[in-house]
């Protein structure tokens, strides 16, 4: 898994822009996520080292992004991709 505060996030350190919330996972585990509150732009960027994956082992990658609803600017496209290296 990578969480919220293991990914580069577009000015994820000014209080003005996002919170961190504390989340109880469904397997007990507490986590922080990122809440964007103020931006007009979002760039996350993280690495994940795949030398710690099983080879012979089919993976799956999901992007959770959840959305109050008062969000607002999200009726325009939204691209999440993985890049692999290589």
């Amino acid at each position: 898994m990578v969480y919220a505060r293991d990914l580069s996030i577009s000015w994820a350190e000014d209080d003005r822009n996002w919170l961190w919330p504390s989340l109880q996972e469904t397997s007990g585990v507490v986590i922080d996520a990122a809440e964007l509150i103020n931006e007009c732009w979002l760039e996350v960027h993280g690495k994940f080292k795949t030398t710690k994956l099983s080879p012979g082992t089919l993976y799956e990658v999901v992007f959770v992004v959840k959305l109050k609803a008062s969000a607002d600017g999200w009726d325009v496209p939204v691209n999440v991709s993985l890049t692999l290296p290589g």
